[in-house]
């Protein structure tokens, strides 16, 4: 059964909210549709492993054996952070994108590590990821449908696990930013908990160090989560002490609601996604061991390729000297319960949250000027006069919370196309297999060869 919530009524005393100086006019226009931009995206890189099973020939003649025994075709291909600079170059193709390469190539010759290189590179160098890739029809064949009309696409089959270097042993593959500068307007860090989190060294230049220059974080944050008074969790993250400690005001926090249920929170599931968003609030504000996560002045937390509860707080009210509630708002696919895309495409991905946090930072990066502004909103002015009774500061917390609405709304429809794409077609001449970064945004790419049926409009929002 899907998923379907009430419609939300926002408080009759909703806060009204005062609002920095507008950024200077020359900003706004070098940030539209991210022109000019500097980004730069580091974290944790993998090379996935793709591997596809091909049957036996069918032919006559004289074959070798092990073509008579069937083969696997392998490919190898960027991941993690590496992935996510990928997407958004893809996404805002006129911004300057920086991301990370090794700091020497381990063969010589060139520093820029090539694609056709990255076979070479092995699990004792960086972590790989295995990944079985299977063919699947596009959509679920309904039982009046003709199979064979279905086209097919290459879809995850079995995710193998992971092959990395020796915990006690210092990586041969050193990474460094090309070209980081410490003027960039956006840095994007994907810490998927596998060291990039304590390699200050491999950190961009605008976090590790404090310069004047201020950029906006958006931090995609994995397991083991930053939880508080539970002795199994507290491991060590140096990027997130730094960020909350300098950067805070400035950090978008992406987390995925199943790593919170692994970690015992309990959240409901394909109930109704407002029960599902009243337990995360609930939870956030009442279990002491997600202190750090609910003093984040903005976090999002997404559930599958279909919901994301965005958790503003810090807003103060400076006339009473009293904090106010945190404003809380749902993206939802009404029509689908948690996990509920899968019931109609068959097979897996790798990459939802990459493209998800992808298409946030592509959306944000249009409009910049003015998410810094939105970001920045902390005092909370008295209540107004008026027909709507809305003071200026509440209609910029509105404006605020809408702009959000449509960066997380891109963000669940790129992951969404990841799905129904795939990482490729079927082709009775030759194999290939790619992630699709370049179809994911199809309102910025050139280079869209089908007609994607996911749009924003199947998404809808509620107030909390």
């Amino acid at each position: 059964m899907a998923q379907q919530t009430t419609d939300g009524n926002s408080p009759s005393n909703q806060p009204s909210v005062t609002t920095p100086a507008n950024t200077e006019a020359t900003e706004a226009s070098k940030t539209k549709a991210g022109a000019g931009l500097t980004i730069v995206v580091a974290g944790d890189v993998v090379v996935d492993v793709f591997g596809l099973e091909r049957p036996p020939a069918q032919v006559s003649g004289e074959l070798p054996n092990w073509k008579l025994a069937g083969q696997t075709i392998t490919e190898y291909h960027r991941g993690g952070a590496w992935l996510s600079a990928e997407m958004i170059r893809n996404a805002l193709p006129s911004a300057i994108v920086h991301q990370q390469e090794f700091s020497k190539n381990p063969w010589g010759g060139e520093l820029l590590l090539k694609d056709e290189e990255l076979a070479r590179l092995k699990p004792a160098d960086i972590v790989h990821s295995f990944l079985e890739v299977a063919e699947f029809p596009k959509f679920r064949v309904k039982a009046h449908e003709d199979k064979a009309k279905v086209p097919k696409v290459y879809r995850i089959k079995e995710f193998h696990g992971f092959a990395g270097p020796p915990e006690d042993s210092s990586r041969r593959c050193p990474l460094e930013i090309e070209d980081d500068t410490l003027d960039a307007d956006i840095v994007q860090c994907d810490d998927a908990g596998n060291g990039f989190r304590n390699r200050e060294s491999e950190w961009p230049l605008a976090i590790a160090r404090d310069g004047k220059h201020k950029p906006l974080i958006i931090y995609k944050l994995g397991r083991p989560l930053p939880l508080s008074g539970i002795a199994r969790n507290q491991t060590r993250n140096d990027l997130w002490k730094k960020t909350q400690a300098h950067h805070r005001s400035r950090t978008i926090v992406v987390i995925d609601a199943n790593d919170l249920r692994l970690a015992n929170v309990h959240i409901s599931r394909r109930l109704s996604w407002e029960r599902t968003a009243k337990d995360l609030v609930w939870q956030l504000l009442g279990n002491r061991a997600l202190a750090e996560l609910r003093d984040c002045p903005h976090l999002i937390v997404c559930f599958g390729n279909e919901a994301a509860v965005y958790y503003r707080s810090g807003l103060k009210n400076s006339s009473t000297n009293c904090d106010v509630p945190p404003d809380v708002t749902l993206v939802y696919d009404p029509v689908r319960a948690e996990d509920g895309l899968f019931d109609e495409h068959p097979g897996r991905m790798s990459g939802y949250r990459t493209s998800f946090v992808s298409g946030l930072t592509a959306t944000i990066a249009e409009r910049l000027a003015e998410f810094r502004d939105d970001l920045a909103i902390e005092d909370v002015s008295p209540p107004g006069t008026g027909p709507n009774s809305q003071t200026r500061g509440e209609k910029a917390l509105s404006d605020a919370r809408q702009r959000m609405i449509t960066a997380i709304k891109t963000g669940i429809c790129a992951s969404r196309r990841l799905l129904q794409i795939g990482v490729g077609k079927p082709d009775n001449k030759s194999v290939s297999m790619a992630y699709p970064s370049k179809e994911l945004f199809p309102a910025v790419s050139e280079d869209v060869t089908e007609q994607l049926e996911i749009q924003l409009a199947e998404l809808a929002d509620v107030h909390v």
